[in-house]
């Protein structure tokens, strides 16, 4: 019964490494955003600076109507969590209020968007964009107050994100397959478990 004593030793070396080599980096090969409730938010097209908000944000993919896509942003701050990120929303008033206006821009969706105060969602029209004479615009919370002409279309609300979405949100890979992995606790109990029996065979 000695001779199992080797194999023993073997499978446990095994199993720890294992346990070791969770903490290594691994691919996501489709990064996506989910909510509190596990919730399917939208899927990350990529990353890039923003001039608006400061820093990096993830350009997500949603589908607006059957037809029609828009792309909305989000950054996690550096004291806080992954959120929408707000504006810019531009206004003809100095005071950030009345009609919101949204720049149109040659990209990938088919309709200018951007997320307001209260996480309202506002829709740009497809149609004709027409010159806008700006006085202040909203952006990452804050109103601030400048001059200078933008192209836009009829622009209308469509609610709130928040009766769609729940914080909070994280970073997942809608790809990777659900497995249900031990702990390396549970690795360690089961290393020990198979060390006893090994000696109970050796001393038989």
């Amino acid at each position: 019964m000695r001779s199992l004593v080797a194999p023993v030793a073997i499978f446990a070396t095994l199993v720890l490494t294992l346990a070791a080599s969770g903490q290594t980096l691994s691919s996501v090969s489709n990064p996506s955003i989910k909510d509190g409730s596990g919730k399917l938010v939208g899927h990350i097209l990529g990353y890039g600076s923003d001039s608006y908000a400061g820093g990096s944000v993830a350009s997500v993919l949603f589908k607006y109507n059957s037809s029609d896509s828009v792309i909305l942003r989000m950054q996690k701050p550096l004291d806080g969590t992954l959120n929408w990120v707000s504006g810019p929303l531009f206004y003809t008033t100095g005071d950030c209020t009345g009609q919101v206006y949204l720049t149109r821009e040659p990209g990938v969706a088919d309709r200018d968007a951007a997320v307001g105060p209260g996480n309202v969602l506002f829709v740009s029209d497809t149609g004709v964009s027409h010159p806008v004479l700006v006085h202040s615009y909203f952006v990452n919370s804050q109103c601030s107050v400048a001059t200078f002409s933008i192209n836009s279309a009829t622009v209308t609300s469509a609610g709130s994100l928040d009766t769609q979405f729940h914080s909070p949100f994280t970073i997942v890979d809608s790809s990777a397959q659900s497995v249900t992995a031990l702990s390396v606790s549970e690795l360690l109990v089961l290393v020990l478990a198979l060390a006893i029996v090994g000696l109970v065979l050796i001393k038989r």
